[in-house]
């Protein structure tokens, strides 16, 4: 459920909050991929290249909520 029309928040922290569920990563990853969705968007990135294994253990999760291939190479 998502209630957020009395409380004023930068729309990227709505989307970090929206992927909050699905990909259980923590805040400041969140708002990393958050970013690279944007990017990927725009046509602007292709992948999210990585050695972290935070973003590596939940690939497919990103992949599947935003669209972001993750990769380490």
């Amino acid at each position: 459920m998502r209630d957020f029309d009395q409380l004023k928040l930068f729309h990227k922290f709505l989307d970090a909050i929206d992927l909050t569920d699905n990909l259980k990563l923590r805040t400041l990853n969140l708002l990393h991929i958050v970013y690279a969705d944007q990017l990927a968007e725009k046509k602007l990135i292709k992948y999210f290249v990585t050695f972290d294994s935070d973003f590596l253990d939940k690939k497919e999760a990103i992949l599947e909520n935003t669209g972001v291939e993750v990769i380490t190479e």
